[in-house]
């Protein structure tokens, strides 16, 4: 439960259904990149402390990702990648 977005566990804890669409997907692998960049698990419901993200030892283009991977900003995994993709082009 601590890697869904928060919205997701609180819609479960009343009730709703838990369907597995690729933006629960990507937000999920958002919330487990960032306990792999700080070091810190998420909490059940709970949202991510993006100011240890800030210090976390990643580049700020991969941060941003994480970030926005995290805060259900991307619809899929690959459209993610295909943003840092584009970032390192620059």
């Amino acid at each position: 439960p601590s890697y869904l977005p928060p919205r997701v566990f609180r819609a479960a804890e009343s009730g709703e259904p838990i369907v597995a669409t690729p933006a629960l997907l990507a937000s999920m692998a958002g919330r487990t990149l960032f306990e792999v960049a700080t070091g810190v698990a998420p909490k059940a419901g709970g949202y991510n402390d993006m100011q240890r993200l800030a210090k976390a030892p990643v580049t700020p283009k991969v941060g941003a990702v994480i970030a926005a991977l995290a805060n259900e900003n991307h619809r899929t995994c690959l459209a993610a990648l295909e943003t840092l993709l584009a970032a390192r082009r620059r």
